[in-house]
């Protein structure tokens, strides 16, 4: 550090080679003036270079350590916000985790539901539950065929019947008939 120092002198405060010998001369015509000493011409010395240097070394210092002391806290701010910004990733990451779990389990719930239903919709189960309620297969259909002069005999006796008896009877659970009248309802039982 003090070779530094030494280095950082300022070179106008050294005298000059120059500076110097006017300064001699000086004191010599001072001392021999008054006893007839001759000294030499006088020559014009050059110009001492001098340069003001400030004497702020405390405020150097002070300004040094403002400017560490502001890098310092640049750099924490900056570490704090990578911090923050790691930690929001990873909740969001464990967000997603979640939510793929709960994907991944209603999707298997699915599957168990549309395997359930495939069961309680086959045949041999439809059977089984029929016979529990005392159902019995049904006898086989028979069909017969009509002659088309039995349906043009059925369509020219129906053709001058009173519209009342043509129209189909209304269904008593949607339209009820008057008090007293009779009606049938039928029932379907879906599977």
């Amino acid at each position: 550090m003090a070779a530094t120092a030494a280095s950082m002198r300022p070179e106008a405060v050294r005298p000059s080679r120059a500076a110097r010998a006017e300064r001699e001369a000086h004191e010599a015509r001072r001392a021999g003036g008054a006893r007839g000493v001759r000294t030499a011409p006088r020559r014009p010395a050059a110009a001492p270079t001098l340069r003001a240097v400030p004497d702020d070394a405390p405020g150097r210092t002070r300004g040094a350590a403002v400017g560490l002391i502001m890098t310092i806290s640049v750099f924490v701010a900056i570490l704090a916000i990578v911090v923050a910004l790691q930690t929001l990733i990873a909740e969001q990451q464990l967000e997603l985790d979640r939510t793929l779990t709960d994907v991944r389990l209603a999707q298997q719930h699915h599957v168990e539901l549309r395997q359930t239903r495939a069961e309680l919709r086959a045949p041999t189960h439809l059977i089984a539950q029929a016979r529990l309620l005392g159902m019995m297969n049904g006898l086989p259909g028979k069909f017969q065929e009509i002659s088309p002069e039995a349906v043009a005999r059925v369509t020219a006796a129906t053709a001058n019947m009173d519209p009342l008896f043509l129209l189909p009877r209304p269904d008593p659970a949607v339209a009820p008939g008057a008090w007293g009248t009779t009606g049938m309802i039928a029932v379907q039982v879906s599977p």
